[in-house]
């Protein structure tokens, strides 16, 4: 079986290597702000370990050399609407040793799933196998190129985000490209409503607020979704940022406010996902982020 071991992440651009940090620390999931800490320590949000800023830098980047992921599929050409096996094995570098990961939100590898037109969107949670590789099988709707995430913690580091490029076998239909769309969503008898600022500007903290409500009465009563009373994933036209963050509180009521940064002016879609009575909850939006 062919390895795809995926230089694509150089290819992507996520790759790069400052060589100071500066004495300061933050939760990576941005639960606070901008707000930081002059020692490591947990973030009292969500309890993630709080990670060393950059100097130099506007953001972190998503993974260290040190590590790397070796991606399987099987088939190694997969086709549209059958199933497919996908084996994830996070690697040491120097040693080509396998990673313990850390438990973070109940698991200990998410694996966040697009199309490249940010369509499709699926997150999921593969099972270590008795070969140590994390495994999960997974059928794809349509044919295209998609882009996993894996976003994980090794024992001893920092998160580590991997984007691994593949294919999907079949007839490609055509898909709209995308449009800034923040208008009320409607998923079965939920409604999602976005709260945003006036203006979205790149390399600016902001806060975005979902309001669900159900049969036109607000929700006030979420459960715990993966540790959290939510969790959002954002990710850029271009498929080169990736973001993935927590509410800001975990107070009651039908409001869940996340605190989010955008790198770079674009089109961004992001994913709200909530746990309601049982079922898991996707809301999508299209946001513009103009020049700061």
């Amino acid at each position: 079986m062919k390895r795809l071991l995926l230089p694509l992440i150089l290819v992507f651009g996520f790759l790069f290597f400052p060589l100071a940090y500066a004495d300061t620390h933050f939760c990576p999931m941005k639960c606070e702000g901008e707000k930081t800490y002059s020692a490591p320590g947990s973030c009292p949000v969500c309890g993630m370990a709080l990670e060393k800023k950059l100097e130099g830098e506007g953001a972190q980047p998503l993974n260290s050399r040190d590590f790397r992921v070796d991606l399987v599929l099987q088939p190694e050409s997969p086709k549209a609407g059958e199933k497919v096996k996908v084996s994830l094995a996070p690697r040491r570098t120097l040693d080509n040793s396998a990673l313990e990961l850390e438990v973070v939100h109940e698991k200990p590898l998410h694996l966040i799933t697009v199309t490249q037109e940010l369509d499709w969107f699926s997150h999921d949670h593969p099972v270590k196998g008795t070969d140590g590789t994390w495994q999960l099988e997974m059928v794809f709707p349509r044919a295209g190129n998609y882009i996993f995430y894996a976003d994980f913690v090794p024992k001893g580091a920092r998160n580590q985000v991997f984007p691994l490029a593949f294919q999907v076998q079949g007839v490609r239909p055509k898909i709209k490209a995308l449009k800034a769309s923040s208008a009320p969503r409607k998923v079965g008898s939920y409604t999602f409503t976005l709260i945003q600022p006036k203006a979205l500007l790149s390399n600016e903290a902001m806060t975005l607020t979902f309001k669900i409500a159900k049969g036109g009465k607000p929700v006030t009563d979420l459960q715990p979704y993966l540790g959290e009373k939510g969790h959002l994933v954002g990710v850029s036209e271009d498929t080169l940022s990736y973001a993935h963050s927590h509410p800001m509180d975990s107070k009651s009521g039908s409001e869940v406010a996340f605190m989010a940064h955008f790198p770079r002016p674009g089109l961004y879609k992001i994913w709200g996902q909530f746990l309601h009575q049982g079922q898991i909850l996707i809301a999508d939006f299209v946001l513009s982020v103009k020049e700061k």
